[in-house]
């Protein structure tokens, strides 16, 4: 984590694909404060995983607060 001019802390979240078609990559998100972002196979959300059925519409939601971070499953049903 680091801060920036306005005093905003900016922090790097990775998260890292252990298991099925996207094994082996990583994805990169970079919050600037509270953010959330929505992981899923639908093209509307933050970060859109198209090729893996396993996975929901809106399958669960990374929530950035530095200095943490939590992963919540939207209790899809897949």
């Amino acid at each position: 984590m680091t801060e920036i001019g306005s005093g905003i802390a900016t922090m790097r979240v990775v998260l890292e694909v252990v298991g099925g078609p996207q094994k082996g990559r990583s994805y990169v998100f970079e919050a600037h404060g509270p953010t959330r972002y929505i992981v899923g196979r639908s093209r509307l959300v933050d970060c859109p995983v198209d090729d893996d059925t396993a996975l929901s519409r809106e399958h669960f939601v990374i929530e950035v607060a530095p200095p943490g971070c939590v992963l919540r499953d939207l209790q899809s049903t897949n």
